[in-house]
């Protein structure tokens, strides 16, 4: 990279910028790119953790493959909590199919949203499943119905939580990022020294 950009040499850049995730964080680490730093996390975000090879695991680095691992954690913890309690109906003023929406409603979050959630493949994030159900029709329930219950759901910080989260976590390695030069140096001036330990 540092070729690249001595010699403006395009290709090695747009190599860096786009594949893979791991190379893209740790040069955007080493070299305090923050806007790589951040892309490379959301792309990595998106991987699963047993699918990272040693090598990748060495680039992200400890600090890195903590908050990746945490972050997923937490997402994961907010999903569970998601799918498997259905949220209440709120009933549009007026509705004459009170009992119909709320069986529509229950049989849709059971049958079909714990699915996309934790679809082994393709898992929705929450955001966009508040999306989906805002933009399709769900069979059985008013539309009165499904527009307040589906409004009321995006004023809830767990259905937002994911993008915080990940948001946090890229903070934090900013931090750390920021925080690297005086520890360097605090380590440099203290290798040195020699510590002895009364035994």
């Amino acid at each position: 990279m540092a070729m690249s950009a001595l010699f403006d040499i395009e290709d090695g850049m747009k190599y860096v910028k786009s594949d893979p995730a791991a190379l893209q964080f740790e040069l955007g680490r080493c070299y305090g790119i923050e806007a790589w730093v951040e892309r490379a996390f959301y792309r990595l975000m998106k991987d699963d953790l047993s699918s990272l090879t040693l090598n990748e695991v060495s680039q992200i680095g400890l600090t890195g493959f903590f908050w990746l691992a945490r972050t997923k954690a937490r997402i994961q913890s907010a999903r569970n909590t998601i799918a498997f309690n259905v949220p209440p109906l709120v009933n549009a003023e007026g509705c004459r199919t009170v009992e119909r929406c709320m069986e529509a409603w229950k049989c849709e979050w059971e049958y079909s949203v714990r699915q996309l959630l934790h679809h082994p493949e393709q898992p929705i994030s929450c955001v966009d499943l508040l999306d989906q159900l805002r933009n399709s029709h769900i069979a059985g329930l008013c539309y009165g119905c499904q527009d307040l219950t589906v409004t009321w759901l995006w004023g809830k910080s767990l259905f937002t939580d994911e993008e915080r989260f990940v948001e946090q976590a890229i903070a934090e390695l900013m931090k750390v990022q920021r925080d690297e030069p005086i520890r360097a140096a605090l380590r440099d001036s203290v290798a040195g020294v020699k510590i002895e330990i009364p035994l």
